[in-house]
């Protein structure tokens, strides 16, 4: 009954509702303060965000873009941005999320570069947030998840 449930709550919502939560979980995550000399995330905005079901396995295809900005010393007023791709797939059956991918491309910004060198950590810090958030709505039934 449980995988039926969330079946039918997932395609009764239309892709943009899916893309708040991820907003507010990448948010909570504070992805800037990885970096040593960012530490406030400016604006996360998730435009695009696409849910399927496959038999019991949820796939989850998100897009979008993240600014991350500094106010302290080294790069006073120094700001990257970056497009961020978030890939995923739960199991219905035990909420499991079975992978998780989160990607950036197109960094740019006045101090990109630096941000460039820290991607890969970035990357996988942002990986276990999305992965804890997809469990949790999962878990949910997604009835809060996606208030």
């Amino acid at each position: 009954m449980r995988p039926f449930f969330v079946f039918f709550l997932f395609t009764a919502i239309a892709g943009q509702a899916v893309a708040g939560p991820i907003d507010e979980a990448l948010t909570a995550a504070e992805p800037c303060k990885v970096l040593p000399e960012f530490d406030t995330t400016e604006s996360i905005r998730i435009e695009r965000a696409d849910l399927s079901l496959r038999r019991e396995v949820f796939s989850l295809r998100a897009e979008g873009f993240i600014d991350c900005r500094t106010r302290g010393s080294g790069f006073s007023g120094g700001n990257l941005t970056a497009r961020v791709t978030i890939t995923g797939t739960v199991d219905s059956r035990t909420c499991e999320p079975t992978e998780v991918d989160i990607s950036f491309a197109n960094i740019g910004g006045s101090s990109g570069a630096i941000w460039a060198t820290q991607k890969d950590a970035t990357e996988a810090n942002l990986s276990s947030v999305i992965s804890a958030a997809l469990k949790a709505g999962c878990q949910q039934g997604l009835a809060d998840f996606l208030d």
